[in-house]
């Protein structure tokens, strides 16, 4: 076991925090989404096959954004987008593996009405190496990954404002919703991106009228005042997304495990969607870190952080751990307890 653990005084929470959260319609949201999505159903067909998980890794999705051409009342896609779906996986009898990711892609592009897609799937066998790392179970990478916990009130709230658009079912309020809440001090601002659909806004006076009037509702429902919704001027698409003209998007980009982007934190740019479940560990201590860093938190600690890093061709269940945490108490004898009763070390 390599666990090394650091008790802090402070707590790691600055004076100001800026996070983000790009929602479920932004283009690096939907290759997140799409890349895990073909992840778990080829795993579910590999075990109805083989009788056992394969090696696959499909996490370097790109969607190529298209052209539209946007106008109130309702404007038009002029070219589709485009999704390169790509790196490795052991390929099925009957091209089922390209099929499985077009189904995959037209479940997705149901949620944006209009929208148009063309699907190029580059998904090949591994090199033999990996396979046999696979095979016996070690790490496939070397990688490292942080988790922490609690959430910050600025962070829920950044999680929280793409739920709230959502539940108030505007027909003109595509799902592209992009967050950035700031925090001074205690004064707190929220800046939103949001895709409005073309065929729901009439004029610009129309456009302007339902902008206040999510204006509204916000500053309500969230009890911030200082919220800005499209500041640099007129955001309107055909369908919902900035994927159909404005902005690609790639696997990775995008909100971490936990699903924002906190730009005040420690940070890693291991992508988590579309990674084996077995052998990859940038997808496996993803997940262990943020729920050891909740379970730190649960046995008493006020903040805590918790590294992984795993080299590869060692075994994936014995990671080495940094955590660090900040409490009123010496926790460190618990916190040991905890990392051998959860990862089953001697």
């Amino acid at each position: 076991m390599n666990l090394k653990i650091k008790r802090n005084y402070n707590s790691f929470v600055q004076n100001f925090e800026i996070v983000e959260r790009k929602g479920f319609g932004h283009p690096d949201t939907i290759c997140d989404n799409l890349s895990e999505n073909i992840a778990n159903t080829l795993n579910k067909r590999y075990l109805e096959i083989f009788g056992n998980p394969q090696h696959f890794n499909i996490d370097k999705t790109l969607l190529v954004a298209g052209t539209s051409e946007t106008k109130f009342g309702g404007g038009q896609i002029l070219k589709p987008m485009k999704f390169v779906i790509g790196d490795r996986a052991v390929l099925l009898p009957n091209n089922e593996v390209e099929i499985i990711c077009k189904k995959e892609v037209d479940k997705i592009t149901t949620n944006f009405p209009r929208s148009k897609a063309i699907v190029q799937v580059e998904l090949h066998p591994a090199s033999i190496h990996l396979q046999e790392v696979f095979k016996q179970k070690l790490c496939n990478d070397t990688s490292a990954v942080i988790g922490y916990a609690p959430m910050s009130g600025t962070e829920k709230l950044a999680l929280e404002t793409e739920e709230i658009l959502m539940k108030m079912n505007l027909p003109y309020v595509g799902r592209d919703i992009k967050v950035m809440a700031v925090r001074k001090e205690d004064t707190i601002s929220i800046i939103l991106a949001i895709a409005f659909i073309d065929k729901y806004i009439q004029s610009l006076e129309d456009y302007n009228e339902k902008i206040n009037y999510v204006l509204g509702n916000l500053r309500q429902k969230t009890g911030v005042n200082d919220i800005q919704i499209n500041p640099d001027g007129l955001y309107i698409t055909v369908t919902g997304t900035s994927a159909e003209c404005g902005d690609s998007g790639e696997v990775g980009r995008g909100n971490r495990y936990n699903g924002i982007i906190p730009l005040c934190r420690p940070m890693n740019s291991e992508a988590y969607h579309g990674k084996n479940a077995i052998t990859h560990i940038g997808k496996i201590y993803n997940r262990m870190a943020f729920e050891l860093a909740e379970e730190i938190v649960e046995i008493g600690a006020i903040e805590s952080y918790v590294w992984m890093y795993g080299i590869i061709g060692k075994p994936v269940n014995d990671p080495n751990i940094i955590v660090s945490y900040f409490s009123h108490f010496n926790l460190d004898k618990e916190i040991q307890k905890l990392m051998k009763e959860e990862l089953l070390w001697d």
